[in-house]
Formats: structure tokens, C-alpha cells, sequence
């Protein structure tokens, strides 16, 4: 509809009118998510910061998703300024700071005192009678010189007419400028490499100094990548926590990494849920596979305890693994089958703000179904290849030992 009105609009509408469209909802403002990249641009010098803010919008107005560009520069209001001339203003013995003060003065008069009427202070302001803000009026005021001679202002400088900013945004003590670029159709973490590819080919082109003029990616970019970086590290220790538990209770380092095989497995489902269903991989997304890890091994568990027990028992390998695939089959799918069920109506996205946390829902139940499937395929495979390794581990030994009582025995003979 926005993009409709966007045709329609843009042919009827006179240019002097300026329309905006944006595209939100109220689930979305809550958790962060929108449509639009900001890139902050900072420099010591602010004309120099606005050439490098429009080459930049121009530079991003060729990516394909954008779709509108802007920037927190606002149109000034226009104003006289009064430039001074430092050599006259010295030779009669004036400062900068002392003609400002008098024009502010002049103007806007200064607070002598307050009144207080019913408990309401107001200001007493003196100014000078009959001073408008025209031109002729500022440049014929006189100030009085230490020298005590009456100066016309004109003769100290000159009055020219300009712009003053709206606003004046400074990031760490220097001047800045935020462009934000809307976009559709892609996920904040494309959009935002291919913004970081324009920055750094105009760095390149142009020559900027990337210390004096900084050029970076903020705003829900940065948000993202600190909330990934903060998830991965919680990933890691769950994988950590995960394997210490069942070393623990295994009582073996080698039957808890079979286990963990079951992960890179589950990756598998997770990527191709997120491709099946069109979702990018996110922050929710990214919550899922977090969550996983604490699932998917529930299934390598029950198969791996079970098929430890009846090994115990003094059955081959080959045939504990195969009655304990049988056995455990039924338990493993009703345990899977059961959470991605569960899962279904939010992986739908059925009513207002789910679809925030369809992603997460979407990579469980894609990892639960790969790693389920391929945890019974996999985790005998490997479990039978670290016992046929123990076995000729303990072969090799077996022949080293009686190289060793030959030897031992030919001696003794000699």
C-alpha cells in the first residue's frame, strides 16, 4: 500500500510538498526492530562532514533495497550575521567577545532584575528604545571603545545575511551526522554489509582520513551485532556446561563428544527451516539454536546410555547399537514429535507480535527434525568407529606386550 501510494502520490503532488513514509508497529518498536540502517559520520570540521554525508547518500541511492534516504541535517532559518574584522576591531582596542556581547545586548536586551507579582517572577530586561533587527539598524549601532570614542558597528565589520542551524548534534566533541537509509525486501544484517561496502569504497576513493572522519555502521546495526556477539558467547558456555554434565555422569570425555555430534546436525535443519520458510536469521533465530543445544542431545542420550548398558552386559557393539536403535526409537520420536508440535502455532505466526518470534520456533523445530533423523543414522556410525578404534588400540598393545616378553624370553636364553 505505501509503495503504492508512493506512484500515485509522486505525480499529483506539487514538489514543494516534502512526504515521508515509514513503515512500523507497535511489536516492532518493542523489541528494536526496524526498517531503516543508520550510518553516523564525524569529523572536526562541519562542511567537510556535510560533503562526505551527501557523497555517501549518493553513493547509497544505487543499492536496490534502499528506498529512501535522509539525514538528521535540518534546513537553518535565515539570520544576519555580523562578521567582524579583527584588525579594526584591535586598532580601536575591542575585542570579539566585547562586540558580540554588545549586539546580544542591544538586541535582546539584558536582565537588570526580576519582579515579583503574586509569587511569579518576571525578568526586567533593558534594551535600546526604538532597535528593530533590519540591517541599517545593526550596522548604525555604536559602541562605546576603551578609548572612549563611539564606533559605528559598520565600521568594525560587516552585517551579511545567512543560515543557522536547527540543530547542532555532536558525538564525542565533534560534529555529526546520522543518514538513514530505509529498505525492503532484505534483513538489517544484508543491508547493512552491503552499506558497509559503499563506506569503505568511498574511504577508498576518496582518501578519508578514517581518524580525523569516522564512518560507521550504529543504530540497530550495532544493537545487532552486540546482541550476537553477547549470544554467541552464551552459546559456547551452554555447549560448555552441556558437556560438562554429561561427562560427569558418563564418567567418560570421549561418549559426551558422540553426543554433541547431534549439534553441527541440528545446524543443518536450522538452516533449512530459515530458507524454507523465507525468515532471516536473527536475534530470535539465533535464541533457538541456543535453545537447541540443550535439546537436541536429549535424544543422543537416551540412545548412548542405553546402548552403554546392554554393551556392559557383554553384547557386541554392532548388535547393542541395533537393539538399542530399535528399543529407543519410540521414546526419541514421541520426545521430538512432542516439542515441535508444541512449537507449531508460534512458528505459524498466528495473531499480532508473533511473528517476532517465529524464527525462534522455526529453528527449533528445523533442528529437532534433522538432528532426530540424522541422530540415528550418525551417532551409531561414530560410536561404532570410536569402539573399533579402542579395539585396535588395545590390539596394538596387546602385540607391543608380547614383543616385549619374546624379547625378554630370547635374552634370558642367550
Amino acid at each position: 500500500v505505501m509503495n503504492d501510494l508512493k506512484d500515485k502520490l509522486s505525480s499529483t503532488i506539487s514538489k514543494e510538498v516534502h512526504l515521508d513514509f515509514n513503515l512500523s508497529n507497535s511489536m516492532a518498536a518493542m523489541s528494536g526492530q526496524t526498517s531503516a540502517a543508520e550510518i553516523l559520520v564525524t569529523g572536526p570540521n562541519a562542511a567537510q562532514v556535510k560533503e562526505y554525508v551527501a557523497e555517501l547518500s549518493t553513493r547509497l541511492k544505487t543499492i536496490k533495497e534502499v528506498t529512501a534516504i535522509s539525514d538528521s541535517m535540518e534546513v537553518g532559518k535565515k539570520e544576519y550575521q555580523f562578521i567582524v574584522d579583527k584588525e579594526k576591531a584591535l586598532k580601536n582596542g575591542l575585542t570579539t567577545h566585547q562586540i558580540a556581547t554588545f549586539v546580544n545586548q542591544s538586541i535582546q536586551g539584558q536582565v537588570a532584575t526580576k519582579l515579583s507579582n503574586s509569587g511569579v517572577e518576571k525578568d526586567v530586561r533593558v534594551k535600546v528604545e526604538g532597535l528593530n533587527n533590519s540591517k541599517q539598524a545593526i550596522e548604525n549601532l555604536k559602541i562605546t571603545s576603551p578609548l572612549g570614542t563611539k564606533i559605528a558597528l559598520k565600521d568594525l565589520g560587516a552585517v551579511v545575511e545567512g543560515q543557522s542551524p536547527m540543530t547542532i548534534s555532536r558525538d564525542n566533541q565533534q560534529d555529526a551526522t546520522t543518514i538513514y537509509a530505509n529498505f525492503e525486501n532484505t534483513d538489517m544484517g544484508t543491508i547493512s554489509g552491503k552499506i558497509q561496502t559503499e563506506i569503505d569504497t568511498m574511504i577508498q576513493d576518496l582518501s578519508i582520513n578514517e581518524t580525523m572522519y569516522p564512518i560507521k555502521m550504529v543504530g540497530g546495526t550495532e544493537m545487532m551485532n552486540d546482541a550476537f556477539g553477547s549470544l554467541t558467547l552464551a552459546m559456547i558456555l551452554s555447549v560448555v556446561f552441556v558437556y560438562m554434565i554429561m561427562a560427569s555422569q558418563f564418567g567418560s570425555l570421549i561418549h559426551p563428544l558422540i553426543i554433541l555430534v547431534t549439534l553441527p546436525l541440528a545446524m543443518i535443519g536450522v538452516t533449512g527451516a530459515l530458507l524454507l520458510t523465507g525468515q532471516t536469521f536473527g536475534i530470535t533465530a539465533f535464541m533457538g539454536i541456543i535453545i537447541l543445544v540443550g535439546i537436541v542431545v536429549n535424544n543422543a542420550i537416551v540412545f548412548i546410555d542405553y546402548a552403554n548398558k546392554l554393551i556392559k552386559e557383554n553384547l557386541p557393539v554392532r548388535a547393542a547399537l541395533i537393539k538399542a536403535g530399535t528399543t529407543r526409537l519410540r521414546p526419541i520420536l514421541m520426545t521430538a514429535l512432542t516439542t515441535m508440535l508444541g512449537l507449531l502455532p508460534l512458528a505459524v505466526g498466528l495473531g499480532e507480535g508473533t511473528e517476532i518470534q517465529a524464527p525462534m520456533a522455526i529453528a527449533v523445530i528445523g533442528g529437532l527434525l534433522s538432528s532426530t533423523v540424522l541422530t540415528l543414522i550418525v551417532v551409531p556410525v561414530v560410536y561404532s568407529l570410536l569402539e573399533s578404534l579402542k579395539g585396535i588400540r588395545k590390539r596394538i598393545k596387546l602385540v607391543m606386550h608380547t614383543l616385549k616378553e619374546v624379547e625378554a624370553e630370547m635374552i634370558t636364553a642367550k
